[in-house]
């Protein structure tokens, strides 16, 4: 949850077993019985006896579930074994294309290994006794404390002198994570550097930012360094007409609000690739009433395939604003989303449309308001029946109060659906609350505090609890700031995490300190 540290997941590489061709004129159901039993090793194997030893099969993972196809049917006639522990539940379902399938149900966070001797397929599963992914992303800023620059620190946006800023954020983070079932707490901790350079020349704006941390137990961690880049067009035409237009590229791992913003998952991460590009035009028509006109295109790839999906997405939004008063506009939008090229069968292809009014500007005087509230139809065509349309209320409200120039007070509530991994679920409820504000403290510091609740509800029942599954994210952080000059900023941070969900093995705790020093940075104070 944003200003929290929130806690947010993805997946452990998806391993697949090459199909061995079947041979011609065998039938009947591919695979003859399912066991479970201990392996020497300490892991625990699910043994699948199929029908021959040239009868194909291909194994992949999806979230929390292995998935064992079979071309031949599903084996609904056998008998299934009590699962063993990290196993928590197994099953048979016919996939998508009509195939058989046997459903292993695991534990997170989990690893496996695929053997196949002859007739028999062995899955060797083991619980992970580490999680650094989980700790490093609780621990690494997520924006929360951060201004855009103060006035005195912007360069005019007019001429076409090119102006270059650089700034550099030293961080020292430290923390433990816990799950409430499965492996003891971890701690760790580690250093960050994060050089930033803009350059601005008149409407335009280009920056880059790179990430580079060292000093964790786990190489992995230090390993990673996050690369992003961002441009920005801003322009009044001489008719006036108003264009924008951005584009981002991120290269992370820790940075998971930015692929998975409701926390669905918050393990075995790997990097990814994200390209998001925007644009809007806002023409006049005549009065206060302008002619809006947007687009978006979205694009996450991960360099290992898992159950944290890959995707593209576009939408397009149309409609009409009209101001009041200079200081607030009013706006009636219709929005056409498009999620396509996912490699999740019950994501691809989700088309939504949504209707919203919204209100936007300050009513009065240091009170500035953002009200939506909207209606949207969403359509997965390869999701299960119970979960293929939803049509529901959408909302956002934003209030910010602001009782003087360094003091600040801000609510804000989001309901939103988001793309799903898990299991056979197109997609997830997700509703946000959340305050922050700042204020001048002792001693020339400055004292920042955040909390928020998120709740993820799911349409589909999970297997091995037989009710869908409802995620409950709540958690706080208080942080002091104090200004050295003009340009130098230090920060001082705790935060603490809860998640309780009602699935086995997802519920967890995580708390840290952060300690960031700013040069440059365009920071006050602690002021998030």
């Amino acid at each position: 949850m944003p200003g929290v540290g929130m806690m947010v997941s993805a997946l452990l590489a998806q391993a697949a077993a090459p199909p061995v061709a079947a041979s011609p004129g065998v039938s009947g159901p591919a695979v003859v019985s399912v066991r479970t039993e201990p392996a020497p090793d300490g892991r625990t194997a699910v043994v699948v006896l199929l029908a021959g030893t040239d009868t194909s099969v291909s194994v992949r993972r999806e979230g929390a579930r292995v998935l064992v196809d079979a071309p031949r049917g599903a084996p609904v006639a056998i008998a299934l074994p009590e699962p063993l522990p990290p196993v928590v539940a197994l099953q048979t379902e016919a996939g998508p294309g009509g195939e058989g399938r046997v459903v292993v149900e695991v534990q997170a966070p989990f690893d496996y290994e695929i053997r196949r001797d002859g007739r028999e397929l062995r899955l060797l599963i083991a619980a992970l006794p580490d999680d650094f992914e989980t700790l490093a992303n609780m621990l690494f800023p997520t924006g929360a404390t951060r201004l855009a620059p103060p006035a005195d620190l912007e360069p005019p946006s007019v001429g076409p002198r090119l102006r270059l800023r650089p700034s550099v954020s030293a961080l020292y983070a430290t923390g433990t994570n816990g799950y409430e079932e499965g492996p003891q707490p971890q701690d760790d901790s580690y250093f960050e550097v994060a050089p930033k350079l803009e350059a601005l020349s008149g409407p335009l704006r280009l920056g880059y930012e790179a990430h580079i941390r060292r000093g964790s137990r786990y190489d992995a961690a230090n390993s990673s360094t996050t690369h992003q880049l961002d441009a920005q067009l801003e322009r009044l035409l001489a008719s006036d007409w108003h264009v924008s237009a951005d584009y981002e590229f991120l290269r992370g791992r820790q940075q998971t609000n930015a692929v998975d913003p409701g926390g669905e998952y918050f393990y075995g991460l790997q990097p990814f690739d994200k390209h998001a590009a925007r644009g809007r035009i806002l023409a006049p028509l005549g009065g206060a009433t302008h002619l809006l006109f947007g687009g978006t295109w979205e694009q996450v790839r991960f360099d290992e395939p898992g159950a944290f999906i890959d995707f593209s997405a576009w939408s397009v939004q149309g409609g009409l604003r009209r101001e009041i008063g200079g200081q607030t506009s009013l706006d009636l939008l219709y929005t056409r989303d498009e999620l396509y090229d996912s490699n999740d069968a019950n994501v691809a292809g989700t088309v939504a449309g949504t209707g919203s009014l919204s209100l936007a500007g300050e009513l009065r005087p240091m009170l500035q308001v953002f009200l939506q509230a909207g209606i949207s139809r969403r359509t997965s065509p390869g999701a299960p029946e119970a979960a293929r349309t939803r049509t529901e209320p959408m909302a956002r409200v934003d209030l910010r109060r602001e009782f003087s120039p360094r003091t600040a007070l801000q609510l804000g509530y989001q309901r939103s659906r988001t793309a799903s991994g898990f299991e056979q679920n197109p997609s997830y409820r997700s509703d946000l609350f959340e305050a922050r504000g700042h204020a001048p403290f002792l001693f020339e510091l400055s004292l920042a505090g955040s909390a928020g609740y998120r709740e993820n509800d799911y349409p589909l029942p999970a297997l091995g609890i037989g009710a869908p599954r409802r995620d409950r994210i709540y958690g706080w952080a208080l942080g002091l700031g104090r200004n050295f000059g003009s340009r130098t900023t230090l920060h001082v941070e705790y935060r603490w995490q809860r998640r309780r969900s009602n699935l086995p093995g997802y519920s967890s705790v995580s708390d840290g300190l952060l300690v960031q020093l700013d040069v440059l940075a365009g920071r006050e104070g602690a002021q998030p």
